[in-house]
């Protein structure tokens, strides 16, 4: 193969490679159930993440394609719930609010004496 013939084959992979990079996550999720919460409620099977950030959702195809991980993990049908934060309650304080009329929401003073009238009625 003379040089021109070595050039030209070079010049062909690379031209054929242009369009095929994959972008770098730092984690990579697949196989798994993931709402992305957005406007539509979108389910997807794979999320990309760096920096703490989510790149992208889609299927386990389209993202192990788009993107390349050193960590790749099968959630097995698991739930990816973004946003997910530590939501919970003190039983001792809820039930004690259980224990009396609730006045969210109201906006005057005879809605709040209304409210009371019908609570001590029913308890």
């Amino acid at each position: 193969m003379g040089i021109r013939s070595a050039v030209t084959a070079l010049f062909l992979i690379l031209l054929m490679n242009c369009g095929q990079t994959e972008k770098q996550a730092d984690l990579i999720l697949k196989g798994g159930t993931i709402y992305t919460v957005d406007s539509a409620f979108t389910i997807a099977e794979a999320i990309a993440v760096r920096d703490h950030r989510i790149l992208d959702v889609g299927s386990n195809t389209e993202i192990l394609k788009k993107y390349r991980a050193k960590t790749i993990r099968d959630l097995k049908g698991g739930f990816v719930y973004p946003g997910w934060i530590d939501a919970h309650c003190h039983f001792f304080g809820y039930g004690m609010n259980l224990n009396g009329a609730d006045l969210t929401g109201t906006s005057s003073v005879d809605e709040i004496i209304e409210l009371l009238e019908e609570y001590r009625r029913g308890h």
